[in-house]
């Protein structure tokens, strides 16, 4: 038998001019190819677009193209900075135990005004209320998610209620095959969420006569054959898919028709975060309840985290070893729940040793709702030194005045500069671009003010939260500025009214 030292390689052709390493494109492989014929067939002398054989080279290119396309994408999904794929940055994340924010349900506190009577009442879990329907927008329905108690001769009672519209209880979503690795795709969506993070899906499989709810996990690969386990997997989309097990990980449903079901509430989203006042009307039948209202907006409505958010938290929490022990720890600790917009722990200054009060703003801004607050409270406690205490508090809001003149260019519309500046001003002010603790300075807004089109000057009169004098707007740590309209006066001069 031929050994390798017995092979004649005499007659091989030296290809001394390699295809370069750094040609990823078309035109690279075809110039690489076409420089390589001289070497490998000098014979083939006709390289004109017209023959067959640059037509063969020109589809290998073409082929060379794609895959060098396709092995860079891969390999920029795999570094959470370059990869763009949403799937591929929440796989990432999950690597260092980042969990990525669901879309979440705004939460609000109602209070339901009671025809009294001589004996205790609830007000039941699915109670439905919603705002009013306009011709623009739909009406925003939300369900009591925990009895409520109305005490003897009671007159009002308050009560939190979770945005979102429960599906019917046991809804079928596929019968089981007894098959491995099977998968449901859920025809509602999306899958509302509380703000701890909580699902509100529960998955059934009937069994004979019994059903059983199994457990959500984050992945089957750490599941045994027995385990009643499953998956959440949500598209880009947001379309829903329950996945099971294949027997290794994680136990195969047992065959029958319709024995899939679930429970769960759709919804969620920024669209639940109703203003004050608005949720007045009551969708169930229920004689007690003669009126209902919202005394506070709703908030912790919040869209799906967005890509941008994750590749930008994920790090953030990986520094903190999901540990609060430093006021920076708790700040991106609880930032990073669901609902929470802004955060700041302040030391108390008396009371406990190791007290730490906890302020938050929801996403939307305005007075964090129970719910939120009860899901900060677990999250934290679960997370903080055995030592301390925390309380999660409302954010302290101070009001700023603001009364300022502005003179605008000759050929300036008086009409649309009052929108345009006003438009700066709340963006000035806005919540999301604040935070606990910081100043607002006087020439930081005169120079907002003063870079529109449009405007000559502007001069403040008043700009101060003691409701006069002109100075930098200073708070304290636990404090928030912000700015109403019955505090802020505009007046133009000049232009074209």
């Amino acid at each position: 038998m031929p050994t390798y030292e017995d092979l004649d390689v005499s007659g091989l052709i030296d290809l001394t001019d390699q295809i370069d390493y750094t040609s990823l494109d078309w035109v690279a492989f075809l110039i690489d190819t076409l420089n390589l014929i001289p070497a490998v067939l000098p014979e083939w002398t006709d390289i004109s677009p017209t023959d067959f054989g640059v037509v063969l080279l020109e589809l290998f290119s073409s082929i060379a193209d794609r895959v060098s396309y396709r092995t860079d994408v891969i390999a920029n999904e795999a570094h959470m900075q370059t990869a763009v794929e949403r799937r591929s940055v929440e796989n990432l994340a999950k690597l260092i135990n980042y969990t990525p924010n669901p879309r979440t349900s705004a939460t609000v506190d109602i209070t339901f005004g009671i025809d009294p009577e001589p004996f205790d009442r609830v007000i039941p879990v699915g109670t439905k209320v919603s705002t009013r329907a306009t011709a623009e927008e739909e009406a925003v329905i939300y369900e009591v998610y925990e009895e409520i108690d109305v005490l003897a001769n009671e007159t009002s009672v308050t009560g939190s209620v979770v945005q979102g519209t429960s599906l019917t209880d046991f809804t079928p979503i596929g019968s089981s095959t007894a098959l491995p690795s099977q998968f449901f795709i859920l025809a509602d969506s999306p899958i509302s969420y509380f703000p701890s993070g909580e699902n509100s899906l529960e998955v059934y499989v009937t069994a004979g006569a019994i059903t059983t709810r199994w457990t959500e996990v984050e992945t089957l690969l750490d599941s045994i054959p027995s385990d009643e386990h499953y998956e959440v997997e949500v598209a880009a989309d947001e379309t829903v898919t329950v996945l099971f097990g294949d027997g290794n990980n994680g136990k195969i449903p047992s065959a029958g028709t319709d024995n899939i079901t679930i429970k769960a509430r759709i919804g969620g989203g920024t669209i639940g975060n109703a203003g004050v006042g608005t949720i007045n009307t009551l969708v169930s039948t229920l004689s007690m309840v003669i009126s209902v209202t919202n005394a506070a907006r709703a908030t912790g409505g919040l869209q799906r985290e967005s890509i941008l958010s994750i590749k930008s938290m994920a790090p953030r929490m990986l520094r903190t070893l999901w540990r609060a022990v430093t006021a920076e720890d708790y700040k991106t600790l609880t930032e990073s729940i669901a609902g929470v917009a802004k955060a700041m722990p302040v030391v108390s200054s008396g009371g406990f040793f190791n007290h730490v009060n906890l302020h938050i703003v929801p996403t939307g801004g305005g007075l964090p709702s129970t719910a939120l607050k009860d899901a900060v409270q677990e999250f934290i406690d679960e997370r903080q030194l055995l030592t301390v205490v925390t309380t999660v508090e409302d954010p302290v809001y101070v009001d700023a005045t603001v009364d300022v003149e502005v003179t605008l260019k000759s050929n300036a519309l008086q009409s649309e500069m009052e929108i345009q500046i006003n438009e700066v001003v709340a963006a000035f002010f806005h919540w999301s671009v604040r935070d606990f603790g910081q100043a607002a300075r006087k020439w930081d807004f005169i120079a907002a003010i003063d870079n529109l089109v449009g405007v000559d000057y502007g001069e403040l009169n008043i700009f101060s939260k003691t409701g006069s004098g002109v100075g930098d707007i200073t708070v304290d740590d636990d404090e928030f500025l912000k700015l109403e309209d019955v505090n802020y006066t505009l007046t133009l001069h000049g232009g074209i009214s």
